[in-house]
């Protein structure tokens, strides 16, 4: 399924296109980015990312972006996200997010899902805010770091987001 454009104040959330394929390449090998995400290389080439736009498989995948500026992706069955660091801290994840799961819920009664690296208390702190809750810790391979690592598998149901 092709993502839908979504449109929050300050962000655009777009269909990720072959073009933004050096941005995302540049922007997720920085390792205070790359090392709290489980799945992507590292290091992280132009060729992966060219790889990662063609093969989203059946998920929804979104670039985040402001003014034309590429900041992220944010994607879906599962939630998951990575913001580039010059730009965390400033609120941009848990508005995307918000717009996603907004998303979702207008078509779907389904939970989600998410989950965070025991230690990011950033990706924490948005999944909170956002009224996940923890269901339990699991263990993953992590790529970048070459082990595995706990992860704090949180949901969020329909009738929880519609009471917040």
């Amino acid at each position: 399924m092709k993502a839908p454009t979504l449109i929050t104040p300050r962000l655009t959330l777009r269909a990720l296109r072959k073009s933004d394929a050096p941005e995302i390449a540049r922007k997720i090998a920085p390792w205070g980015v790359i090392k709290w995400l489980s799945a992507p290389p590292h290091p992280y080439r132009l060729a992966d990312a060219r790889w990662f736009i063609a093969n989203q498989g059946t998920g929804v995948h979104w670039a985040i972006t402001t003014n034309d500026a590429f900041l992220g992706v944010i994607g879906m069955p599962d939630l998951g996200y990575w913001l580039a660091q010059a730009h965390q801290g400033r609120g941009y994840m848990t508005e995307a997010a918000r717009a996603v799961i907004k998303w979702h819920f207008a078509q779907s009664e389904d939970k989600i899902v998410s989950g965070h690296m025991i230690g990011n208390h950033a990706s924490r702190a948005v999944l909170s805010k956002l009224g996940f809750v923890d269901t339990h810790v699991a263990v993953q391979f992590a790529e970048p770091l070459g082990e595995e690592v706990q992860v704090q598998r949180m949901a969020l149901t329909a009738d929880r987001w519609a009471a917040s």
